[in-house]
């Protein structure tokens, strides 16, 4: 080989690796960019773990509060019933009086009634 096709080929092997480490330094940057994008995602799954777990948490406290919530609604509907009950016993105590009055008022006027036919003397 002469002096001339030597240095054709090394220019040719140059531009060749010229375009390697540009390709070269192309993929490093694209690998940079994946590792800070899969870190990215890291973090993601990270938060979204944390998020589940306070969502399960939540989830939790909801159906307790929802079994207390209902033990009061249950306690508040048997008073609700034992005030209505005491509620209708006081208002039907004066209607309970008045006719205990009228029936010892319509009894004293049939006991005068027939004392008064008693005391008549049959002719």
């Amino acid at each position: 080989m002469t002096n001339e096709e030597l240095t054709t080929m090394a220019v040719q092997h140059q531009d060749r690796l010229a375009a390697m480490t540009k390709w070269a330094e192309s993929v490093d940057r694209r690998i940079d960019r994946l590792e800070e994008s899969q870190t990215t995602l890291n973090e993601v799954q990270i938060t979204l773990t944390q998020v589940d777990s306070a969502t399960i948490r939540i989830a939790e406290k909801l159906t307790d509060m929802t079994k207390t919530l209902q033990c009061i609604n249950d306690d508040n509907k048997t008073r609700h019933e034992e005030m209505s009950k005491r509620v209708r016993l006081l208002e039907d105590a004066p209607a309970k009086k008045w006719d205990k009055a009228v029936w010892l008022v319509t009894s004293a006027f049939i006991g005068a009634a027939i004392g008064y036919f008693l005391k008549i003397p049959v002719k």
